[in-house]
């Protein structure tokens, strides 16, 4: 699709800080889980997005851009 000038991503949020995850996740468990120690923000996701449609992010395709909180696992 590259080569129409079409580019493909995927958007892999972690734990954002919304209703649904407020019902999963408390503070405590967020602060263990994240080494930022905090909930992503919707911004946050929302700014990545903004960037990935932008004609700036025209060379970058087929990727899965994780975006969290470098959890705890990742670096296990």
């Amino acid at each position: 699709m590259a080569s129409r000038g079409i580019t493909v991503n995927a958007v892999a949020p972690g734990i954002i800080a919304t209703g649904m995850a407020d019902g999963v996740f408390d503070a405590a468990t967020i602060k263990v889980l994240e080494l930022t120690q905090r909930a992503g923000k919707p911004e946050e996701v929302a700014d990545l997005v903004g960037f990935l449609a932008s004609e700036q992010a025209a060379d970058l395709s087929g990727q899965m851009i994780s975006i969290n909180g470098a959890p705890i696992w990742s670096f296990s």
